[in-house]
């Protein structure tokens, strides 16, 4: 009888390969690349900040190669056959290179410069290390204006936050605003405008800044922040918060314990009549406090001179029924075992095999949903269209055997003479 029950499970197998079949080719999606340029125009001395965000289901190291201005029609991937025509990336003139990059997104700043009335830059990038590599390009406008010599006045840094706490688990975004169009940044550490790395976000007036650094751990914190404007003037400000956890609701005020009843008054309450056998247990109710804000009822019994205690679920009242509602009562309760009465292995085994069918059973509509769905998208691929058929075929397999195998069972219990147990 435990064999046809462990033959049971067999037909998962073919469920089970009809999933491995879905190998990860079939639902890749190309990578792609974003780089945009914030501000996009404006007039010289222009920082630009600019960001490039790759879309990869891939892992591992990536590689950004930037240049301020390339433009190339032909959009190439490959970063060699770029150099003669836009420089080496890795000098600062004409842009900068990323390496091993943990991060889909990287950001940079810029400042474009236009000797003419108006110019036009073409930044690109390039990304290798995903699934593939991707280049993207970005149109920067520049017109020509003279900075004033003199402004020597740095940008006025206020409104910085956060201030003060953040509860554990809570977004943190650093922001600040500026008096004037400014380009800012950030450090852990005390440092010049020209050694900062990080850079805030702005709006496109450029007075506006904010960076958002996620959940942090708890602890306090301290950032500090450098704005430079379009004449290099540079101008600083401190952000100082803390990280807390989160506030335990406070206790409500202890409540008076009413006063409890002595045995003595209990016993004077009991009806007369006692003996050494004690036939009659004469019981009245005491309230106690246990010193955690509840008041637990105890049942206290008489007999011979001498007494116990054990708890009680309501107060008898003066006429001897039960307290009104609202009285402090023991409330009992009980948790039922999820897969019901399962005393012995049989029925264990049971109710895993009909576990096993049911999700059997549900699998197989999906798997066949899957594989039409592979087949709509094949465009005439033999490939793809030979797996979908390989899905359907070992779908529709598992789900006969699945269905022969449950009657299977049936059958036999029916000739050997078990009766199931459920």
């Amino acid at each position: 009888m435990k064999i046809t029950k462990i033959l049971f499970l067999f037909p998962a197998i073919f469920l089970v390969s009809a999933l491995l079949s879905l190998g990860p080719d079939n639902f890749s999606s190309a990578a792609s690349v974003s780089l945009t340029g914030q501000p996009s125009s404006g007039t010289a001395p222009l920082p630009v900040i600019l960001t490039a965000n790759i879309a990869d289901t891939s892992s591992g190291p990536l590689t950004y190669y930037f240049w301020w201005n390339c433009n190339n029609p032909s959009r190439e991937t490959d970063p060699t056959k770029l150099y003669s025509a836009c420089g080496y990336p890795t000098d600062s003139s004409k842009g900068e290179v990323r390496i091993d990059v943990n991060y889909l997104t990287a950001s940079l700043i810029h400042t474009y410069n236009c000797s003419q009335s108006s110019c036009e830059y073409t930044a690109k990038v390039i990304v290798l290390g995903g699934s593939s590599p991707v280049e993207a390009q970005a149109l920067i406008k520049v017109s020509a204006t003279v900075a004033n010599a003199s402004d020597t006045t740095a940008p006025q840094l206020s409104n910085l936050q956060p201030s003060g706490s953040k509860t554990i688990g809570a977004n943190v975004d650093l922001s600040l605003i500026t008096n004037e169009k400014a380009v800012c940044k950030y450090a852990t550490a005390d440092e010049h405008y020209s050694i900062m790395t990080d850079v805030f976000n702005v709006t496109a007036d450029g007075l506006n800044h904010i960076e958002s650094l996620g959940s942090l751990a708890i602890g306090n914190y301290r950032y500090y922040a450098g704005c430079q404007d379009v004449a290099g003037n540079a101008g600083y400000g401190t952000i100082n918060f803390s990280v807390i956890a989160i506030p335990v609701p406070a206790s409500p005020p202890s409540q008076a314990s009413p006063p409890a009843q002595s045995i003595d008054a209990c016993i004077k309450e009991s009806s007369p009549g006692k003996n050494d056998r004690c036939p009659v247990r004469d019981q009245c109710c005491q309230t106690r406090h246990d010193g955690y804000n509840n008041y637990l009822h105890y049942i206290v019994n008489w007999c011979g001179g001498q007494y116990n205690t054990s708890m009680c679920s309501s107060v008898p009242s003066a006429s001897g029924g039960a307290t009104s509602p609202g009285t402090s009562q023991n409330v009992s309760f009980k948790l039922d075992n999820p897969l019901g009465a399962t005393t012995t292995f049989q029925i264990l085994l049971n109710k895993i095999i009909d576990f096993i069918f049911w999700v059997g059973m549900a699998l197989a509509p999906v798997m066949l949903i899957v594989a039409g769905f592979m087949y709509v998208i094949s465009s005439g691929s033999p490939q793809k269209v030979e797996q979908a058929k390989k899905i359907i075929i070992y779908t529709v397999i598992g789900l006969i055997v699945l269905l022969l195998a449950k009657g299977l069972v049936t059958v036999l219990e029916s000739i050997i003479g078990v009766n199931p147990v459920k």
